[in-house]
């Protein structure tokens, strides 16, 4: 019987502990932080995994470390590399009836994480599931924030009634740190015309067919970005472009939504003794706030302006 497949009278997973997970990377120069990665990823205990990577032209000892552990890849041009796409392309490779998506840069915390993600799947009609991402030490205190608001520590259950609006809150899914049915992904793969967001892409996707997600905090990692002006304004303007026409939320809705966010931000700074870097914090979320609005009127902008503004210039010439 497939471990995977629904009890007809239950409607559950007969038994999700046998299912065979794939664990896919996506790399490219990942420089020294792989071998943590590949070595929290290999002391996986209580479920049975492979691991799978593709690279797109890494040219520093990526794939010296990969063949260090035993890990099966595929090399791919760097030219061809899209999220989207090449994650399709991985998922296609791989043998397990789970796709766990992680990071090159992301270090799973603990023995348990791919274990807590797979049985987020007893129920038959779970799609997806993401984890819990913890920034690294050291990162400024607005980065920190972020992230709490984006991964806090409790679970949840996503899923859309026919009718609902769809605000960006409601289908928040990280490929970061995921696992995907195969058999949902088959049916709805992630898209390619897209800079980034593919994740958020798919999970409205599957929310729409009525399928549910799931949010898993016990399944944490160690995995945080902390840009300079420049690159922040440039993540900000592709994942505007990317999320433009998946939010319905109202422009009041949204203004509130960025009021509530700052508001909390300055209580979470003010917790730490850290009131006094407010400004600055401030100063950041207005630049993440440009590169979203000019990313969402992309349209808008000359073609060989966007590859300026863009951090993946690529998807854009």
């Amino acid at each position: 019987m497939d471990p995977l497949a629904p009890d007809p009278i239950q409607g559950r997973v007969v038994d999700v502990t046998k299912a065979v997970v794939s664990v896919l990377l996506l790399t490219k120069n990942a420089g020294p932080r792989l071998d943590r990665v590949l070595n929290s990823v290999l002391a996986q205990r209580k479920v049975e995994f492979d691991v799978l990577a593709v690279d797109s032209g890494s040219t520093d000892r990526t794939l010296e470390m990969l063949q260090r552990f035993g890990v099966q890849f595929h090399q791919i041009p760097s030219d061809t590399f899209s999220h989207g796409g090449t994650r399709n392309r991985i998922a296609s490779l791989a043998t397990g009836s789970l796709l766990a998506f992680l990071s090159q840069d992301a270090v799973p915390l603990g023995t348990t994480w791919l274990a807590s993600l797979v049985h987020a799947f007893t129920d038959a009609n779970l799609a997806g599931a993401f984890g819990r991402q913890l920034p690294r030490p050291g990162v400024r205190e607005s980065e920190s924030y972020f992230q709490s608001v984006l991964y806090p520590s409790t679970p949840r259950r996503m899923l859309l009634k026919p009718g609902d609006r769809y605000r960006i809150g409601d289908f928040f899914f990280s490929n970061a740190n995921s696992m995907l049915r195969k058999s949902v992904w088959e049916q709805i793969p992630f898209p390619d015309h897209v800079v980034m967001s593919e994740d958020q892409w798919w999970a409205r996707e599957v929310l729409q067919r009525g399928y549910e997600l799931a949010y898993v905090p016990d399944a944490a990692v160690e995995h945080s970005h902390d840009h300079g002006a420049i690159a922040l304004f440039r993540r900000n303007f592709d994942s505007g472009a990317s999320l433009r026409g998946l939010d319905e939320s109202s422009p009041l809705e949204r203004m509130a939504r960025a009021i509530t966010y700052v508001n909390g931000e300055y209580r979470f700074l003010s917790r730490r003794g850290k009131s006094l870097a407010f400004p600055r914090a401030l100063g950041r979320e207005l630049v993440r706030a440009a590169g979203l609005v000019m990313g969402a009127n992309v349209r808008l902008i000359p073609r060989p302006a966007r590859t300026k503004l863009s951090m993946h210039s690529y998807h854009w010439t």
